[in-house]
This record gives structure tokens, C-alpha cells and sequence, in this order.
């Protein structure tokens, strides 16, 4: 293998501050949500939006994102059935899953 370019490691560079901006407004929306300052719905899209706009995953980061959006779409009704989870537990794993992307 050869040795990468000056270009090259600025496009590396861009492509990896790119994907920590999205996780970490994807972290701050998080903050948002448990705070009531956005939906539950707007929040859940602005996830599998800014999951989407990742750069390099895999494609079970893709799959692992929408597990979470499903937990957090049923995160409500924790109450009813005591295998779902609440919403603060979900956000507290997705904190965590986010954690390790960066």
C-alpha cells in the first residue's frame, strides 16, 4: 500500500469531523427530547436522518439506529408492558452506542 496524500488525509480528516458533528447534535437532541423540547416524533426522524447522513459505518450501525428508534417509539408505554423500556433507559443506551461511534 502506498502512503496517502496530503488531499487525501484532509478529505480523512473532513469525513471523520463530519460524522463526530452529526453524533454529537444527534447527542444534544437526545438532551432536547428528555427535556421536552422537541417530539417525541421530531426527534425520532432527526435520528434516522442523522444516522443516514453517516459516512463509513457498516451498514448494522444503520440497523442498531433503528432498534433504537423503535424502542424509543414505544418508550411511552413502558407502563403497559414491562418488557419495554422507558425513555430515559433508551436514551441512556443510545448515549452510550453513540459513544462508541465516535
Amino acid at each position: 500500500m502506498g502512503r496517502i496524500t496530503g488531499e487525501e488525509k484532509e478529505k480523512l480528516i473532513l469525513f471523520c469531523m463530519s460524522n463526530v458533528s452529526i453524533l454529537l447534535r444527534l447527542e444534544e437532541m437526545v438532551a432536547n427530547y428528555l427535556s421536552n423540547k422537541v417530539t417525541k416524533e421530531t426527534f425520532v426522524t432527526f435520528l434516522i436522518d442523522s444516522i443516514n447522513a453517516l459516512e463509513g459505518f457498516d451498514y448494522s450501525v444503520i440497523q442498531k439506529a433503528r432498534d433504537f428508534q423503535y424502542k424509543f417509539e414505544v418508550a411511552d408505554f413502558y407502563d403497559e408492558d414491562p418488557q419495554i423500556e422507558t425513555k430515559e433507559k433508551v436514551s441512556t443506551d443510545f448515549k452510550n452506542w453513540i459513544d462508541t461511534l465516535k
